[in-house]
């Protein structure tokens, strides 16, 4: 497995359609909220733990058959007591880019609306959010009130809906940016290649592709699916999906904004970021 995922990273770095920036590979452009990322200047700020779906892959769900806990505000396993005291440690690192998560932080959905209008109270305007979703609570309303208090990104996990679903449209009509961000699971490598053609139909902006990590809240899932691990935690096996997925973006041309997070990537990234808040 190991010779075909070199074998797919030398091709696409030969691609005259693929970028690469360090451990970062993608096609087309990255958006607004990635690039904060890779400048190490976004924070995620976890609103709750709740959500409507239980994804197999999902590293928080400790018993699928049960809800989520609740949580204060956390960034970085870092709990804040209240929400300036959170927004006050945005503040104080220079935060350029905040994105919400969870869980599902729709779900919260009043709670979520303060938040942001404080936050853009006290980082401005040129402070970019955005949020992830599985879009079950996502509702025209609700989308036209998170563009007005100046959510600028919204990225849909559509694991669940077989990798597509009408609130795409809804978002391409209100959010600036609309993201599918999605994991690459090996199993459905045919399907997300073909569904990305919709996607940049109806207007979608960015596809970025995760790599699978494991757990002790997924590992049992993972088992089951025979999955091949490395570094401890890192699923080799979503990699090459993931590969096999850009390969195919390069064989049709498809004019396509996509990248790919491997979880390298996101320990560089995490490291890079601490070690600019505290170094």
């Amino acid at each position: 497995m190991l010779k075909k995922i070199e074998k797919l990273y030398s091709f696409l770095n030969q691609s005259r359609h693929v970028n690469a920036n360090g451990l970062k590979i993608y096609i087309g452009k990255l958006s607004d909220g990635c690039l904060r990322c890779m400048a190490g200047e976004w924070a995620c700020l976890y609103i709750n733990l709740n959500c409507t779906q239980r994804c197999f892959y999902c590293p928080i769900a400790e018993d699928r058959r049960k809800p989520l806990k609740s949580i204060n505000l956390m960034i970085d396993d870092k709990i804040f007591e209240s929400v300036d005291i959170c927004v006050g440690y945005l503040k104080r690192f220079d935060f350029s880019g905040i994105a919400f998560s969870g869980g599902e932080p729709l779900l919260e959905y009043d709670r979520l609306i303060r938040i942001i209008q404080m936050i853009r109270d006290e980082l401005g305007l040129e402070c970019y959010i955005w949020l992830y979703t599985n879009g079950d609570s996502v509702t025209e309303a609700k989308l036209s009130e998170l563009a007005a208090v100046g959510l600028k990104e919204i990225r849909f996990n559509l694991t669940e809906k077989n990798y597509f679903s009408e609130k795409l449209e809804l978002a391409v009509a209100k959010i600036p940016t609309v993201t599918v961000e999605i994991p690459a699971i090996p199993e459905d490598v045919h399907r997300v290649s073909m569904v990305l053609e919709d996607y940049t139909r109806i207007g979608v902006n960015y596809i970025n592709l995760n790599q699978l990590s494991l757990n002790r809240n997924n590992e049992k899932e993972l088992a089951v699916r025979g999955y091949s691990i490395i570094n401890g935690s890192w699923v080799i096996d979503s990699e090459l999906a993931a590969l096999k997925i850009m390969r195919s973006v390069v064989d049709r041309e498809l004019p396509i904004n996509i990248s790919f997070c491997s979880q390298a990537y996101k320990k560089y990234i995490t490291d890079f970021s601490l070690k600019r808040r505290f170094s």
